[in-house]
C-alpha cells in the first residue's frame, strides 16, 4: 500500500475565508430589497399612528377647548398659534402646532343674537430630524351667541 494515497488533504483556513465572502457577497443583494421594505414599512407604520394621534388630539380640542368653552374667543379671531406640547407626538418623532382660521362667518340672524363660523384647524406636524411637514385641516362649524346678563345687556361668549 501506498503511504502517499492514503493521506487526506484539509481545508486551508484561507479557502474557507474566500468561500464564506462569495456566499456574503451573494446574499447581501438579496437582503437589501427587503431591508429597503422593512424600513418604507416602518415609515408608513409611523404616519398611520401619527394620523392616529391628530385624531385624538382633534376630540380632545373639541371637547376641551369648545364644547366645554376653554378656549378664548380672541384665540380664534387672532388666528392665534398654539405649540403642541404631547409625549404622542413626540414618542413618534414630531413636534408641531395647530392654529385656528375663521373660513366664513355669517352674521347674526333676525330672531336671536348669534353669529355662525366656519371656523379651520390646521395641525402642521414636521419631523424633529427635519423633513416636509405633514399638515391636516379640520373644519367645525360654531355658534357664538351673546349672553345676556340680568340688567338686560349683552356680553360676547
Amino acid at each position: 500500500m501506498n503511504r502517499k494515497s492514503s493521506v487526506v488533504r484539509h481545508f486551508l483556513l484561507l479557502e474557507v475565508m474566500i468561500a464564506f465572502a462569495l456566499v456574503a457577497l451573494c446574499v447581501i443583494p438579496m437582503l437589501r430589497p427587503h431591508l429597503y421594505m422593512l424600513t418604507q414599512e416602518q415609515d408608513f407604520l409611523r404616519e398611520v399612528e401619527l394620523d392616529r394621534v391628530v385624531g385624538v388630539l382633534y376630540c380632545e380640542l373639541l371637547v376641551e377647548g369648545f364644547y366645554r368653552s376653554t378656549i378664548p374667543w380672541r384665540s380664534i379671531e387672532e388666528e392665534e398659534t398654539v405649540v403642541i406640547d404631547d409625549d404622542r407626538v413626540r414618542a413618534l418623532g414630531y413636534k408641531g402646532f395647530y392654529t385656528f382660521a375663521i373660513e366664513k362667518e355669517k352674521g347674526k340672524i333676525s330672531e336671536g343674537v348669534y353669529s355662525l363660523f366656519l371656523i379651520s384647524i390646521t395641525y402642521t406636524l414636521t419631523p424633529s430630524g427635519g423633513g416636509a411637514p405633514l399638515v391636516y385641516t379640520y373644519e367645525l362649524f360654531v355658534q357664538r351667541a351673546e349672553q345676556v346678563t340680568e340688567k338686560g345687556g349683552t356680553t360676547n361668549g
